[in-house]
């Protein structure tokens, strides 16, 4: 979780709603596609999951897509 642009095949997202303390800018783990169906975050023992709102942001001069979050799960032990 960085503030930092995307470089190279990581892809940066902005990331509405969730936990408050969740960092707003999130870098998806590198290998996942620029198209993602939904985004994961495992944060504090629970997957937060977001959806794409078709949506794009200005971020350091880059358009990143838009996530809103959707529901939280308990991460399976």
């Amino acid at each position: 979780m960085t503030s930092g642009v995307a470089s190279g095949r990581e892809q940066l997202v902005v990331l509405v709603g969730g936990p408050p303390e969740l960092p707003r800018l999130y870098r998806l783990p590198e290998g996942t596609a620029e198209d993602a169906s939904r985004v994961v975050v495992a944060f504090y023992g629970r997957h937060q999951r977001f959806e794409p709102t078709g949506e794009k942001e200005l971020v350091q001069g880059q358009q990143v897509p838009v996530f809103r979050f959707v529901y939280s799960t308990a991460i399976a032990e």
